[in-house]
């Protein structure tokens, strides 16, 4: 990583530390990235989407997904399963989750 990259990340942490909400926690504590926060979001809003059109959408398929951004992780389904449970927390994509327990 170049230094431009680096202070990139560290004011990205720094903001996600202001935030302060429980997903921006967790995107913390588990060292998201700036590009890696952007997929996550964008994922969101593709699933919010296809849900709100009434499209098929499958939870595996979601997860894999998800984990597949942050591979760093090395599949570590904890940080989905938090992801999920604060969710509802910080009002953070809260439909898509809702979506998988109807």
């Amino acid at each position: 990583m170049n230094v431009e990259n680096e202070i990139k990340q560290l004011k990205h942490q720094v903001q996600l530390l202001y935030s302060n909400t429980p997903v921006d926690r967790l995107f913390f504590e588990f060292d998201i990235t700036t590009e890696q926060w952007h997929l996550l979001d964008d994922l969101m809003k593709e699933y919010s989407r296809l849900i709100h059109f009434e499209q098929r959408v499958s939870q595996s398929d979601f997860k894999e997904k998800i984990m597949k951004i942050v591979s760093h992780l090395n599949e570590d389904d904890l940080f989905y399963e938090l992801l999920e449970e604060l969710s509802y927390e910080s009002k953070y994509y809260v439909s898509v989750f809702e979506h998988f327990h109807r």
